[in-house]
């Protein structure tokens, strides 16, 4: 009897993984289509570019939320060990420079890649493991396994939805959280990601790569709170002088002249921003 439950159990759990947790499991999504990916025109970045850069013919977008200068360095060697690198545009948003993101350890993707996205026994991945308590409670808590961004074939995760329907006092909140929260130090000299990132231009541009910076637009609200810290204008000033130093191009779109519902919240643009904002990204960076 201990046998047949046990079995009936593991039956069960290996269905919820492969059935309901596993299509909507954003990361894994994003490794099979990073391992896939062949273009050697690519973006990198956080949720920011993730979100808000598709639709751009050539170009796939292999940012992933949350990644930080760092995990995108190590990435996008990864990406392009075995091939050239073409037109590669790396996000340079302030916030990548936040203390709380230098200190989060950098993800490898090295490793990842050389492992089965999806295992013949799903359960018993490394991913998924760990997690299986936690599954199991949110089935029975009634809870659904949906992914919360679309995936487009680009490689973009994107989200629907429109920050200027909030009220304005909202709005205004939303932003502070997040401004005061993203806030970077005051003195740079010593950042991780700031190094990071200059060694990626420079690994990218020795191998012929046409690397650009770009900092994405920021709602007005977020911006109307961040142009108070001049912490976030110091932070873009920054990447200012490394694109200089390395002679590269530098898009900054921080107030760029956008639609105010193209905003998803204070600082991602939503699927419609996406496919507004790419193309401008590409003109801006390869005339």
């Amino acid at each position: 009897m201990v046998l047949v439950i046990g079995v009936g159990f593991a039956t069960a759990t290996e269905t919820l993984v492969r059935w309901r947790v596993v299509p909507v499991d954003l990361f894994v999504l994003h490794l099979e289509f990073f391992s896939t990916a062949t273009s050697a025109d690519a973006v990198f970045g956080d949720s920011h570019m993730s979100l808000g850069f598709t639709g751009v013919g050539g170009f796939v977008n292999l940012a992933f939320a949350g990644e930080n200068l760092a995990t995108i360095a190590g990435k996008a060697r990864v990406y392009y060990l075995d091939r050239a690198p073409g037109r590669v545009i790396l996000q340079a948003d302030p916030s990548m420079l936040a203390a709380i993101r230098d200190a989060e350890p950098a993800t490898a993707y090295a490793p990842l890649v050389e492992q089965t996205a999806r295992h013949w026994v799903a359960s018993l991945s490394p991913r998924h493991q760990p997690r299986l308590m936690a599954y199991w409670q949110e089935f029975f808590d009634g809870g659904g396994f949906v992914a919360n961004r679309q995936i487009q074939p680009d490689g973009a995760q994107t989200r629907t939805g429109r920050f200027d329907q909030l009220s304005e006092a909202d709005r205004l909140t939303a932003a502070m959280d997040e401004a005061t929260g993203q806030r970077p130090p005051g003195d740079l000299g010593d950042s991780p990601g700031l190094a990071a990132l200059d060694q990626l231009v420079a690994d990218l541009a020795s191998r012929g790569g046409e690397v650009c910076l770009v900092t994405m637009p920021m709602a007005p609200s977020f911006q109307d709170v961040a142009n108070g810290m001049p912490e976030f204008a110091a932070a873009r000033q920054a990447f200012d002088r490394l694109a200089g130093r390395h002679q590269i191009a530098r898009v900054d779109l921080w107030a760029a002249a956008i639609e105010p519902g193209s905003f998803v919240n204070q600082d991602h643009l939503n699927h419609q921003g996406a496919r507004v904002i790419a193309p401008r990204i590409v003109d801006a960076c390869f005339p």
